[in-house]
Parts: structure tokens; C-alpha cells; sequence
């Protein structure tokens, strides 16, 4: 087994002013590790080293104002 977490970039209002997407899994096993993509575009894909229990995922978006804002913070378990 060789699991795996995708994050996709799906875009929406704002995407032009994307600068960075930020991805974080906090495994269950307590090994972090974090990917980011600079100017995503649509259909960008992080993938990130899994468990076969449930990690945590946080997923951050930065902006051309300099904001960061995180989007998404979620248990994910193994499927």
C-alpha cells in the first residue's frame, strides 16, 4: 500500500491573484511535510505522502495583497 493525498487547485473567483498554494499533511504517524505550487493554475495537483489512517490536511492560499488565508483544514482518512 502506498497511500497518497491529492489537492487540486479548482480556481473560482480570485484565482488571477493567486500568488502561492500552500499544502501541509500532519500525518498520523506525526511526520509533517509541506508542498507548494506558485501561481497555481486550474487543474494544479499537490500530491502528498499519506497514512493508512487519518492525516490532517491544511491547505493555504496566498494573494497578490499579501494576505494568506487558509481554505481548507480537514482530517482525511484512508480510502
Amino acid at each position: 500500500t502506498d497511500p497518497w493525498v491529492s489537492v487540486l487547485f479548482a480556481g473560482g473567483s480570485g484565482q488571477s491573484y493567486v500568488t502561492e498554494m500552500n499544502t501541509t499533511i500532519i500525518r498520523f504517524d506525526g511526520k509533517i511535510e509541506t508542498k507548494s505550487a506558485s501561481y497555481p493554475a486550474v487543474n494544479t495537483n499537490i500530491f502528498l505522502n499519506g497514512t493508512t489512517r487519518t492525516d490532517r490536511v491544511i491547505v493555504d492560499v496566498s494573494y497578490t495583497d499579501g494576505n494568506t488565508y487558509t481554505v481548507k483544514d480537514e482530517l482525511v482518512g484512508f480510502q
